[in-house]
């Protein structure tokens, strides 16, 4: 596939020698485009033949590059910047399917289920989102399987694996003060980057948003067939057999979509009216 690019390219992250254009342009790249990814000062590509190209701002390790690549451009004083789509050597030996770029976090996927996270709190060296020992506990807690989809919101992410469960986790230093309700995980939500399973709200939950924790808490795993990260909200869908959407987070500007409070720490269900069919 062609990839075509415009928007603010201050920072490099249109990968063009430009520093804005209003008309889309077109890429001019060595292979065709299997996704592409746009982040707040960065872009993220991955081409058909599974490498993962990253251009723009360097700040917070986000592109998986080191801060001292050779073909970084330093000519604005204070910053740092990648002008042109390079390869993330460090994943060259992997086949890559999938990418999410966000603030300051870059992740992908690869052909086998594993997924890589570099950015803030990570460092630029892209590698599992966790410890091996971690990811082996959690498999055994919560069944963590192959994941097909990885996607980063500006603290938060969400996989999605191939039995179709979600799972969140923090991609920021966690805080312990702070409340992360688009994890999905409850009004208390964990303040640890371990993937943990996100489950519907339990059928007999009374306030289950507010930040009361309550004695019923989780039901059933949320199940979906694809999944989307805003700053600081979520949404998963199901297919559109069922025609099913949920979303959790932050509820200002109306980015949940249904009537509520200020915010949902569990899934809640969208109103996406009756199926096309």
């Amino acid at each position: 596939g062609f990839c075509l690019v415009c928007g603010d390219g201050r920072y490099g992250q249109l990968g063009l020698e430009m520093n804005c254009t209003c008309s889309p342009h077109l890429l001019t790249l060595t292979h065709s485009i299997a996704d592409a990814t746009a982040g707040h000062l960065h872009s993220a590509l991955i081409t058909e033949r599974g490498e993962l190209l990253t251009c723009g701002d360097l700040s917070h390790d986000k592109l998986c590059q080191p801060q001292n690549h050779p073909l970084a451009d330093r000519s604005v004083p204070g910053v740092a910047r990648l002008p042109h789509l390079t390869v993330v050597e460090e994943l060259a030996h992997l086949r890559l399917v999938q990418a999410s770029a966000a603030v300051r976090h870059t992740a992908a996927v690869t052909s086998d289920g594993q997924f890589f996270v570099c950015g803030q709190h990570f460092g630029c060296i892209p590698r599992p989102a966790f410890m091996q020992s971690q990811l082996d506990e959690q498999r055994t807690l919560c069944t963590l399987t192959r994941v097909l989809q990885v996607v980063v919101g500006a603290h938060h992410a969400l996989l999605l694996t191939e039995n179709g469960r979600v799972y969140s986790f923090i991609c920021d230093d966690p805080r312990p003060h702070k409340r992360y309700p688009q994890l999905g995980q409850g009004p208390q939500s964990p303040t640890r980057n371990t993937p943990m399973l996100v489950c519907e709200p339990h059928p007999n939950s009374v306030g289950q948003n507010s930040v009361v924790p309550n004695s019923v808490g989780q039901g059933r795993p949320l199940v979906a067939t694809t999944l989307s990260a805003g700053q600081n909200h979520s949404v998963s869908w199901l297919d559109k057999q069922h025609n099913a959407a949920f979303a959790f987070g932050s509820h200002k500007y109306g980015r949940l979509s249904h009537e509520h409070e200020t915010l949902a720490s569990f899934p809640t269900k969208i109103d996406c009216g009756s199926s096309a069919g």
